[in-house]
């Protein structure tokens, strides 16, 4: 939180919820959408620091800037940062005070390097103010600490998420677990280019909902690994697929051009809007999309070449 900051506008039992409620099958929460769109692969088991205070309050890191120093440059705002440079220097040195803050407060038993590559897997830096304009540094974003490091136990602490709490928009699990699936590598697939795109709410990394929607099968395949392979239809006959949302034998690829074009195909798969977390998408049948592989994404994608 910043300087003349008041409470945070939710608990810490809500926020925690968002993250970690199991209740039952269907609850919206991180854990349980990861849990339900990797078919029971992949469980995130999100920890909350520091500890709540009185009356269920939540205890934050106060810096000593006030909001504005975090916003960009302007007549109004002649405290703000200039450029990107100067954003991330900002933005670095905030989260490093606020690690070096909340890092005491942390079991030195829990296991934060699950792959034991020597950095934490991920944070996740709750922030208690609203958005500013897009890609700046008050917007949910992933990044990475990369210029400076940064420990906690002896774990360097690098990919994280930022997330701004005083936004009900902003702040719902849709943005919680997209921000997450860039953690786990996968690109937006909305445009910033001026282009069109196409997956609309078909894809959690385009028009991400608030109750969040499924993955498309390529992304859950290439980048979740949550799916070994789609399989190819090749041959005349009839070809079974269930829901994305449901089972991994849910799509087949289909190449026009093998050819001329390797590295282009469709991908035939099965949606259907009664099924846990897409009750959001368009509607029930068949989507076929192109998936070009020189391209990672869509946020900037030149579609005259592709």
């Amino acid at each position: 939180s910043f300087q003349n900051d008041t409470v945070f506008p939710k608990t810490y039992s809500q926020v925690d919820a968002m993250y970690n409620d199991t209740t039952n099958t269907t609850s919206v929460s991180l854990k349980n959408y990861y849990r339900n769109v990797s078919y029971n692969q992949f469980t995130i088991q999100s920890f909350l620091f520091p500890q709540a205070g009185p009356e269920d309050v939540i205890v934050s890191y106060h810096d000593i800037h006030p909001r504005s120093y975090y916003s960009p440059y302007s007549a109004n705002n002649p405290y703000g940062y200039l450029d990107e440079a100067g954003r991330r220097e900002r933005e670095f040195t905030l989260l490093d005070s606020a690690i070096r803050y909340v890092k005491n407060f942390i079991p030195t038993t829990l296991d934060m390097d699950y792959d034991n590559d020597g950095k934490v897997d991920n944070v996740v830096f709750i922030i208690n103010t609203g958005v500013d304009g897009w890609s700046s540094l008050l917007w949910p974003h992933r990044w990475s600490i990369f210029d400076r490091s940064v420990y906690m136990h002896g774990k360097r602490v690098y990919d994280y998420n930022l997330i701004l709490a005083d936004d009900d928009y902003y702040f719902d699990i849709g943005t919680l677990c997209h921000e997450m699936f860039h953690s786990l590598s996968a690109p937006d697939l909305y445009s910033s280019s001026g282009n069109s795109s196409y997956n609309g709410h078909w894809d959690l990394m385009e028009g991400t909902t608030s109750v969040p929607q499924n993955m498309s099968a390529y992304m859950k395949q290439k980048y979740g690994h949550w799916i070994e392979d789609i399989p190819e239809a090749d041959a005349n006959g009839y070809y079974t697929i269930y829901p994305v949302a449901t089972s991994p034998d849910c799509a087949y690829k289909i190449y026009p051009d093998r050819i001329h074009h390797s590295n282009q195909f469709v991908v035939v798969e099965f949606r259907n809007t009664s099924t846990p977390f897409d009750g959001t998408v368009y509607g029930t049948g068949a989507r076929i999309y192109r998936i070009n592989t020189d391209f990672n994404g869509n946020h900037s994608t030149d579609y005259s070449t592709a």
